[in-house]
């Protein structure tokens, strides 16, 4: 049994396309490998045998052929994998479990209601994903999934069902829920245990949503020294207006605030305030090229119009499909082809999806030295 489980065949998805082939040339996966390469991509799990037999006799080589399995892959009830596995590392909602917020603060922020949360944003990657909706409703839509403690939580109608999620459409004053940025458990992602951070939420959207991660802050600036003097976000906004005075730190928070501070209509929970202890919560925030975001709907909006989310989405699905980083010469070839879809009315993830499998990279590797 140890032997076992320490092979390399049990360990690894072994792709020997290509043996004997020169170190340093690019060669073919082969077909098998190809599907399974396919199968994990977008099922999680091995190839059933209706990949399997399509692939040894060549069926995967063409656009067509590739095109069919994709679609019917998708189909299937076992693509629900890119929502629990891929939508979970992409938007870091793993990391809910182990967030836990003060609890004389935030009380009643259990596991159960972690489980709510994330699950709700699963549900709307399937939608998304279904429905064959644009792929940046994820950032904004007109309805959410909810059971009854999660309707509870953001005081719509309790559902029915009680442990079952039901999609329900979002009241004018709920609208803001709508999309990732409106769900609380990517609220809870991004907050310190005692109160909201502009900071980490900005570094959230620039990281996830728009693929430029700023880079980590310099020794001694990834704290306020005064941190329990900080009870408002009127407060905090002064100490961050403090730390943007540094030269060291402004580039990156110029940017990085002005994203958070949209989402400070939201508490460490994810629960809607229209104040605390310092008055009523302003959440603007200036951009870097004078643009003033207030609050999430221009936030949503903002992202909307900006190109960088899709080529993001391509990117991460790239990263979670052949298993390593993207390349310059990737991220090239990627970008290219989103600008492509880009001129059409609607993006969607099967588009998205189509764009990886079709790149040279999915189904070719080179041949590493002995």
């Amino acid at each position: 049994l140890q032997a076992a489980l320490l092979s390399p065949h049990f360990l690894f998805r072994l792709e020997l396309g290509g043996v004997g082939g020169r170190p340093g040339h690019v060669v073919p996966i082969g077909g098998t490998q190809l599907a399974s390469r396919l199968s994990y991509f977008l099922w999680g799990s091995a190839p059933d045998a209706e990949l399997l037999e399509r692939a040894q006799r060549g069926a995967l080589g063409a656009d067509a052929g590739l095109t069919a399995e994709v679609d019917r892959l998708l189909a299937d009830p076992r693509a629900d994998a890119l929502a629990t596995d891929f939508a979970a590392q992409w938007l870091e909602l793993r990391n809910l479990a182990d967030r836990t917020p003060d609890p004389d603060r935030f009380p009643g922020f259990d596991d159960a209601l972690r489980a709510s949360l994330r699950r709700e944003t699963e549900l709307l990657f399937l939608a998304v994903l279904r429905d064959g909706r644009d792929v940046r409703d994820l950032l904004d839509c007109d309805f959410t999934f909810v059971d009854a403690r999660l309707a509870a939580f953001y005081g719509l109608p309790i559902a029915e069902g009680g442990d079952d999620f039901v999609r329900v459409a979002l009241p004018a004053g709920q609208r803001e829920r709508g999309g990732l940025l409106g769900h609380a458990g990517i609220h809870a992602l991004t907050s310190n245990p005692t109160r909201t951070s502009p900071v980490k939420r900005g570094k959230w959207v620039l990281e996830n949503l728009l693929g430029q991660p700023p880079p980590p802050p310099p020794p001694g600036n990834d704290s306020f020294a005064n941190e329990a003097a900080i009870d408002s976000t009127r407060t905090l906004r002064e100490q961050l207006a403090q730390h943007r005075e540094r030269s060291a730190c402004a580039v990156c928070h110029v940017r990085m605030d002005a994203l958070g501070f949209a989402f400070e209509r939201y508490d460490a929970i994810g629960r809607h305030r229209a104040a605390d202890a310092g008055g009523p919560i302003d959440c603007r925030g200036e951009l870097p090229d004078g643009r003033v975001l207030d609050g999430l709907p221009d936030l949503k909006a903002a992202l909307r119009s900006d190109p960088a989310f899709v080529r993001t989405v391509a990117r991460k699905l790239f990263v979670y499909a052949i298993g390593r980083d993207v390349r310059p010469v990737d991220r090239l070839r990627l970008d290219f082809a989103v600008d492509e879809l880009l001129l059409q009315p609607k993006v969607t993830l099967r588009d998205l999806v189509l764009v990886v499998v079709r790149d040279a990279a999915f189904s070719l590797r080179v041949v590493a030295a002995r």
